[in-house]
């Protein structure tokens, strides 16, 4: 038990490193609806500019893979559709599951956007 901890506590830092340094534009311009959240209008953008960069979230990179083309089947196995605060993927981006996402270096989700998530799930999280 001891070695799986210390092997889960490498990965996480190396996850992290991987994504060091890496700059991504300003996702503040995103601004999600508090209904009607679209995935290709609100969600995939928003992955799209911070979470798939170059040593992060891409081919051959950390997982899940969030280039736009894999990103929204990706996700699926992250969430639990109509359930935001038991998915993953939320409980990621919000801090409360470590490492929170994005890494410090990145700039981070806005309150809205992380809503806007939550939305997204709770309302089904369809493709469009």
């Amino acid at each position: 038990m001891k070695y799986i901890k210390i092997i889960l506590a490498v990965a996480i830092l190396f996850s992290i490193r991987a994504c060091k340094d890496k700059t991504s534009p300003a996702s503040s311009d995103i601004v999600f609806p508090t209904s009607g959240v679209s995935y290709s209008n609100h969600v995939g953008p928003l992955f799209q500019q911070t979470c798939a960069l170059s040593g992060c979230h891409t081919s051959g990179g950390q997982k899940p893979n969030l280039e736009y083309s894999v990103s929204y089947s990706n996700l699926l196995d992250f969430i639990i559709i109509g359930e935001p605060d038991k998915s993953m993927l939320v409980l990621r981006i919000d801090g409360t599951l470590p490492p929170p996402m994005p890494p410090s270096d990145v700039a981070t989700l806005t309150k809205n956007q992380i809503d806007g998530v939550k939305t997204w799930i709770k309302e089904g999280a369809k493709p469009n």
